[in-house]
Parts: structure tokens; sequence; C-alpha cells
């Protein structure tokens, strides 16, 4: 049976909605029905316990297209922004901290898409940052 989906964030809703819907208590433990919200959930316990496992010393640069916006937004809790991550973990976006401001990288959208969060003891280290614009890479 061939399924037609729109795209793969639709694709990881429907199936965090179906573990919520028939998962077991262990299955549903810590899943939330909005992938953004869970990817800042995993990314939060992955880091954390990479810094309990390897110290509080540890420092991390973490770079990416998250198609999300950067500001908290009106929702509750600091896991539910890429900023309120941020904060959580003590890390700036060398992008604004840098710049002054954040540089889009799609010319109509209204959020930058790429971030580079870096462990606040790094970011007077960074010197330069930014983002390759008007290139394609892979037809993308």
């Amino acid at each position: 049976m061939r399924r037609s989906w729109r795209g793969g964030w639709q694709w990881q809703q429907r199936e965090m909605q179906n573990i919520l819907k028939e998962g077991t208590a262990e299955q549903k433990k810590g899943i939330v029905e909005d992938p953004g919200k869970q990817f800042l959930r995993d990314l939060h316990k992955t880091l954390h316990d990479m810094r309990v496992s390897l110290g509080r010393d540890t420092a991390f640069i973490i770079g990416g297209d998250f198609n999300m916006r950067w500001k908290k937004e009106t929702q509750k809790g600091p896991l539910t922004t890429l900023q309120g991550l941020a904060e959580s973990l003590h890390m700036s976006n060398v992008m604004e901290e840098k710049h002054g401001e954040l540089h889009w990288t799609y010319a109509t959208a209204e959020t930058a898409v790429d971030h580079i969060l870096v462990s606040r003891v790094l970011v007077e280290s960074v010197r330069k940052v930014g983002v390759w614009q008007g290139r394609t890479v892979n037809d993308s």
C-alpha cells in the first residue's frame, strides 16, 4: 500500500500522534505531538546527558537548518522555542551575537532558517560567522 504524505514533517507528526493514541505507557513517555518541540526536547536531553557524562565544562557548537523562529513566542516553557533551548543550555546564537541581527537564508521568509548555537564560554572565541547566501547545494 502506497502512502502519500506531503513531507517528512507531516509523516513525523502522524507517527507521534499514533504513539500518543495507541502506544504503551513507556512509548508515550517524553513524546509530544509537535515534531519541532519534540526535536527541541530530544536535543536538550542529548546535550544535557552529554554534559553530565563528560563534565560540566563541556561546551557545544550546534549549527543547523532548524526552520524555526529564534525569538521567544507566547508559548510557555523553555523547550518550546529555539531561543528557550539555547538559554536553558547556556548557549548563544552567534549569528545574532556577532552581527546584531539574524540574516535570512530564504529571501521571502520571515524566519532565519540557519542558526549557530555556541556555548557562552566559547562566544568570545568565535571570530567570524555567516551563511553562504545566493548559492545552492544539491539543488536545494
